[in-house]
């Protein structure tokens, strides 16, 4: 049956009328039992009966009675028996011939879908060949570039925690690290606080001390989000605003440095300092003889 409702339909029918007839088969049993029972009880007491009666022959008449009620008896529960075993053997026989019919059916619908998966892989593998050849020729493959691994980040105030995070990034693309493998090459670059927190993330996440499977389920800037924000954000506006305003103090040579060190403070987020204080503090820290050629700008 094709349909799934009709064939769901179908099977409580035959589960309800499966049950009505094994409640009825019980039912049938109990009331057998119990007429036997009683049958049984009346032959415990016939000995008292036979013992009764006065005349032999009236005695051998209640023995030759009850022995009739104990064949008809055992006639009964031999036929009741015999009759199971004919039921029993004919469903034995369907079940058989259920069961090869249902093979057969089953092996040709199996044979007809190898089939068609075998064309179709043949298929999607010819059309996977194809597109790697052209791929490889578009594209020459790359090879890992050879670079030192990054260093260990302790999560210390004086480790900066951007040159670790974009030494980690340049490694595992440089290295072709794999997507499920990335945190677990961060991890190695962690010590100290940083490496005991990344293993706490770990169990909060149900992977108890397996980095392995915690790299599995984690993403790269996903781990590198909850780590800044662990030990870099709490300070690290605060330490790029002292840098900013006093970046003046300092002896630049070149407006070129100078413009590179405030391209990289600028960047960090909640440094407080505004547009206008950064080109006064950016002026005010140019060197003596540039300083002249920017007040027209500057204002």
């Amino acid at each position: 049956m094709e349909d799934p409702m009709e064939r769901r339909e179908r099977e409580e029918e035959q589960k309800l009328e499966w049950k009505l007839r094994m409640k009825r088969e019980k039912k049938r049993r109990r009331e057998e039992v119990t007429r036997l029972t009683a049958e049984v009880a009346k032959v415990k007491d016939c000995r008292q009966e036979v013992e009764a009666q006065a005349d032999d022959k009236a005695k051998w008449d209640k023995v030759l009675g009850y022995l009739e009620v104990l064949s008809a008896a055992w006639m009964e529960e031999r036929q009741a028996s015999w009759g199971q075993e004919v039921a029993l053997s004919a469903m034995r026989s369907g079940l058989r011939d259920f069961a090869r019919d249902m093979v057969t059916h089953v092996g040709g619908e199996v044979r007809k879908l190898r089939d068609n998966v075998g064309k179709f892989y043949e298929g999607a593998i010819e059309g996977a060949k194809a597109i790697a050849a052209v791929e490889s020729e578009a594209k020459p493959r790359k090879e890992p570039v050879k670079i030192k691994f990054p260093d260990a980040y302790g999560g210390k105030k004086e480790e900066n925690f951007d040159n670790w995070e974009a030494s980690v990034n340049n490694y595992v693309y440089l290295q072709h690290i794999l997507t499920e493998e990335q945190v677990l090459v961060a991890f190695q670059a962690l010590k100290d606080e940083a490496a005991s927190f990344a293993r706490s993330l770990a169990r909060a996440a149900g992977c108890e001390n397996n980095m392995v499977a915690y790299s599995k389920i984690t993403s790269l800037p996903q781990f590198f989000k909850v780590l800044r924000e662990r030990f870099a954000a709490p300070t690290r506006g605060v330490r790029a605003s002292d840098k900013l305003q006093t970046i003046h103090s300092r002896q630049w040579r070149s407006a070129r440095a100078l413009k590179g060190v405030m391209d990289d403070l600028v960047v960090v987020p909640d440094h407080g300092v505004t547009e206008t204080q950064l080109v006064l503090l950016f002026y005010r820290a140019m060197p003596e003889a540039l300083r002249g050629h920017f007040f027209d700008k500057s204002q």
